[in-house]
C-alpha cells in the first residue's frame, strides 16, 4: 500500500500481515514455508565481487561519453541476469535512466519489440517532445503517439520515391531514418542512462541490427547496453554474432564471461539465505547437487525438507528434480495456472490467464498471487513471468501430452 499507493496501511492490516508471516500463522495454500523464506533477490549478491568491479570500470568509461555494449554471458541458471540486476539497481539509486526488457525464444517474435519497451520507458517519453517533427513521425510508426500527435503523423502521406532509384534503395534509405529517429529518442534523455536486455541470444534481427546502429551514432552519449547471453546459444543467432563482431571490432564491446559459483561462494550464498553457517558435509552436497550454478543453489535451499526447522538439508537429488519439487509443492490450482502460463511462451498477463483458463477468476487471481509469492512468477511493467526461463521449462514438462 505505501509503495503502489503511498497509503500508510492500517492498524489491521498490519496486525494481519504479522499473523500471515509468523511461524504458527495460517497456512494458504500449503505454502507457509516459501512465504517465511527469503526470495532469492533478497539475498546479498556473493562471489561476484571480480564481475561487479569490471562492470562498474566500464560504466566509469560510459559516463565519460564511451558508449559500450556489456555482454554478460554464461551457461542458463549461472545468475547472469542477477549480476545485472544487481547492477541496474545500483544505478537507479545513483540517479541513472534504466530501462529493462528480455527477448523470447518462440517463433514469431515481434520486431523490435525490445526497442519499443525502451522508448516506453517514462523518462524517456517525457523526452520525446523535444525532438523535431521528423524524428518524432519516426517514432510513432514505432510506438504510435509515444511523441505526441504531429501533423505529419495524421496525415500519414507516403514518402516520396526518387526516379532514378531502385525500390531497394529507398527502403533502405527509410530504414536508415526510422533507425535514426529511434536512436534520437534514446540519447535525448540527455543523462546517463542504462538499457538492460536479458537473453540476447533470442533476439529479433532487426533489434540486433538496431543496437549497432545506436553504438554507431552515440559517440559521446552516456550510454551502456548490458545484456545477457547463454554462450551455447549465440553463435546460432547470425545477427546478434555480427553485432558481436563488430562491437568487438570498434572497440566498444565488453564480454564478461559468468561461471559457476565456488565452493565458497555457494557457502557465503546459502549462509545469507539461511541465516547460519553450512557444515562441510552440507556443502559438498549442495555443491555436487547443483553445480555451483545460482539458480539451483537458490531453488535446492527453499525446496530443501528441513528448512524450516533449520536443520541439516536433505539430500536433494538431480538438478531438474529441484525444480519439479518447487512446482509439486504448489496447490493444484496454482499448478494448474503454472501449467497453462508455461504454454503462452514468454510474459503474460493476469487478464489472459483468466480468460485462457477453466477455473474461476478468484481461483485464478489466489493462484498468480501464491506462485509469486513463492518467487515462481515475477511481476513487470506489462504484467507477469517466470522467474527463469529454466522454470518455465520445468512447468511445461509436468504438462501431459494430452493436455
Amino acid at each position: 500500500m505505501e509503495h503502489e499507493l503511498q497509503v500508510k496501511p492500517s492498524q489491521t492490516t498490519e496486525i494481519l500481515v504479522e499473523r500471515l508471516l509468523s511461524p504458527d500463522g495460517l497456512d494458504i495454500a500449503g505454502s507457509r514455508r516459501h512465504v517465511r523464506a527469503r526470495p532469492a533477490q533478497w539475498t546479498r549478491l556473493v562471489g561476484r565481487d571480480q564481475a561487479f568491479d569490471q562492470i562498474t570500470e566500464c560504466w566509469r568509461n560510459v559516463v565519460e561519453g564511451r558508449p559500450r555494449l556489456l555482454v554478460v554471458m554464461g551457461d542458463a541458471g549461472v545468475g547472469k541476469s542477477r549480476l545485472v540486476y544487481d547492477v541496474a539497481q545500483k544505478a537507479r539509486k545513483d540517479g541513472v535512466v534504466v530501462a529493462t526488457t528480455r527477448c523470447f525464444g518462440m517463433a514469431g517474435a515481434v520486431a523490435l519489440k525490445p526497442v519499443a519497451d525502451w522508448l516506453r520507458h517514462p523518462r524517456i517519453q517525457r523526452s520525446l517532445p523535444t525532438l523535431d517533427e521528423i524524428w518524432r513521425v519516426e517514432i510513432d510508426r514505432l510506438i504510435p503517439d509515444a511523441a505526441g500527435d504531429t501533423d505529419a503523423a495524421k496525415r500519414e502521406r507516403p514518402l516520396p520515391e526518387p526516379l532514378a532509384a531502385s525500390r531497394a534503395m529507398v527502403d533502405a534509405w527509410q530504414r536508415h531514418r526510422f533507425f535514426e529517429g529511434l536512436v534520437r529518442a534514446i540519447i535525448a534523455v540527455g543523462q546517463p542512462t542504462l538499457l538492460v536486455l536479458d537473453d540476447l541470444h533470442w533476439c529479433d534481427d532487426e533489434t540486433a541490427a538496431w543496437l549497432g546502429f545506436l553504438l554507431s551514432r552515440a559517440a559521446g552519449a552516456p550510454l551502456l547496453i548490458a545484456a545477457t547471453a547463454r554462450s551455447g546459444e549465440l553463435a546460432r543467432n547470425t545477427e546478434v554474432s555480427q553485432l558481436l563482431a563488430a562491437s568487438r571490432s570498434a572497440g566498444s564491446l565488453i564480454e564478461l564471461v559468468l561461471p559457476p559459483l565456488g565452493r565458497d561462494g555457494v557457502r557465503a550464498l546459502a549462509a545469507s539465505f539461511l541465516d547460519r553457517e553450512l557444515s562441510d558435509e552440507e556443502a559438498s552436497l549442495l555443491v555436487t547437487a547443483t553445480g555451483g550454478y545460482l539458480l539451483y543453489v537458490v531453488e535446492a535451499l527453499r525446496s530443501a525438507s528441513d528448512l524450516d526447522q533449520g536443520g541439516p538439508l536433505s539430500p536433494l537429488g538431480d538438478l531438474s528434480s529441484i525444480l519439479r519439487r518447487r512446482l509439486e509443492a504448489a496447490s493444484p490450482h496454482a499448478r494448474d495456472v503454472a501449467a497453462l502460463a508455461s504454454a503462452v511462451g514468454r510474459d503474460f498477463t493476469l487478464d489472459l490467464l483468466t480468460e485462457a483458463s477453466d477455473l474461476e477468476v478468484d481461483a485464478v487471481v489466489r493462484s498468480v498471487d501464491e506462485l509469486w509469492r513463492q518467487s515462481i512468477f515475477t511481476e513487470h511493467a506489462s504484467g507477469y513471468d517466470f522467474s527463469h526461463d529454466l522454470v518455465r521449462d520445468a512447468a511445461y514438462a509436468l504438462v501431459s501430452p494430452p493436455q
